[in-house]
């Protein structure tokens, strides 16, 4: 999954630098906006990792200085488990 993920994100990265190489003036202003995007792009899609592995169970990510406590927020999914459990067992009896 990891390599058909890293496929894709490397075929849109490709494409919108294409894109913005054919359609705007080779100019400092144009490069310095398309970093920028491509740095916040970076930071999204590791955040969105991090969280993704936080789920599959990586708990030990929550306790990471910086970024744990945005992980750990969206790892209250017990909760959650513990209602789905007890909706299932009262249709079962």
């Amino acid at each position: 999954m990891g390599v058909v993920t890293t496929f894709l994100i490397s075929l849109n990265l490709y494409f919108v630098t294409n894109f913005v190489l054919d359609n705007f003036p080779p100019t400092w202003i144009v490069f310095l906006c398309f970093a920028v995007f491509l740095v916040f792009y970076g930071v999204v899609l590791g955040f969105l990792t991090l969280c993704l592995l936080v789920v599959l169970g990586c708990e030990q990510l929550t306790r990471l200085p910086v970024i744990g406590i945005y992980l750990e927020e969206r790892y209250e999914f017990k909760e959650f488990d513990k209602l789905i459990c007890e909706s299932v067992e009262s249709v079962i009896k």
